[in-house]
C-alpha cells in the first residue's frame, strides 16, 4: 500500500527513507506458491504496486494470482474456500494493471462474478451465499466501482434493474459530514468505510 500510495503523488517507493520498498516487496514472494504476502489478497495488491511503480512483475506472480482463480470467476481472500467481492475486485484491477484484457480471460471472468452478486440497492456485499448476511457494504462497493473503472466502465453501467449502481449506493450512504458507514445496518460513521469509498468515489483509475 505504501509503494501504490508513493506512486500516486510521484515520490520514488524505491528511494524511501533509504530504503528500495519495491526490492522489499519482491523479496516476500513465495518460491513455491509464487504469492507475495500471506494471501491472494495481498498478492493482488503487491502486483499492483508493482504495476504501479511501472516495475515488471516478479517471475510466476501473475500466474499464480490466476491459478488461484476459482470456477465461478472469484477469488478468495486467502486462496483457499469461498471466493469474496473485495479480493475478486482486487485481483481484476491487479490483472488488468499487469496488461492482462479487461473483457475476457482471468479479469472478464472475475468481472462477471462480481456482476452477478450485486444487490438492488446497487451495492455489493462481501461474500454470497454467506453464513453472515449478504447486505451491500461500503468496502466492498468501493473496491468494485474501482474495478469497473480500472475495466474502462463507467460506474452507472453496471446496475440491478429497478435498483441502483453501485457508485450511486455509495453517494446515497455519504453523511452530511462527509463521512459514511461500513453499511447501513451499522449506521455510525466509519473511518476505514470512508477512507475505502474516497478513491471510488473520486473515480480513481488504480491501474
Amino acid at each position: 500500500k505504501i509503494v501504490i500510495g508513493l506512486a500516486v503523488v510521484g515520490a520514488e517507493p524505491r528511494a524511501f527513507g533509504g530504503r528500495n520498498l519495491v526490492s522489499e516487496l519482491a523479496r516476500g514472494q513465495d518460491a513455491r506458491s509464487g504469492l507475495i504476502g500471506d494471501g491472494v489478497f495481498t498478492h493482488a495488491l503487491a502486483m499492483l504496486a508493482f504495476a504501479r511503480a511501472h516495475e515488471p512483475q516478479p517471475s510466476g506472480a501473475a500466474a499464480a494470482l490466476i491459478a488461484a482463480q476459482t470456477a465461478s470467476g472469484g477469488w478468495a481472500f486467502s486462496g483457499a474456500g469461498a471466493p469474496d467481492v473485495d479480493t475478486t475486485a482486487q485481483a481484476v484491477i491487479a490483472l488488468i494493471a499487469s496488461g492482462y484484457p479487461a473483457t475476457s480471460g482471468p479479469a472478464g471472468r472475475g468481472l462477471g462474478y462480481l456482476n452477478s452478486l450485486q444487490n438492488l440497492d446497487g451495492g455489493f456485499p462481501y461474500q454470497s451465499p454467506s453464513a453472515y448476511g449478504t447486505d451491500s457494504n461500503t468496502n466492498s462497493t468501493a473496491l468494485v466501482v474501482l474495478a469497473h473503472i480500472a475495466s474502462g466502465d463507467q460506474p452507472e453501467s453496471w446496475f440491478r434493474p429497478g435498483g441502483l449502481n453501485a457508485l450511486g449506493n455509495l453517494v446515497l450512504a455519504q453523511r452530511p459530514s462527509g463521512a459514511l458507514p461500513y453499511q447501513a445496518a451499522y449506521p455510525d460513521e466509519s473511518v476505514l468505510a470512508t477512507i475505502g469509498a474516497i478513491p471510488a468515489l473520486l473515480r480513481q483509475n488504480l491501474r
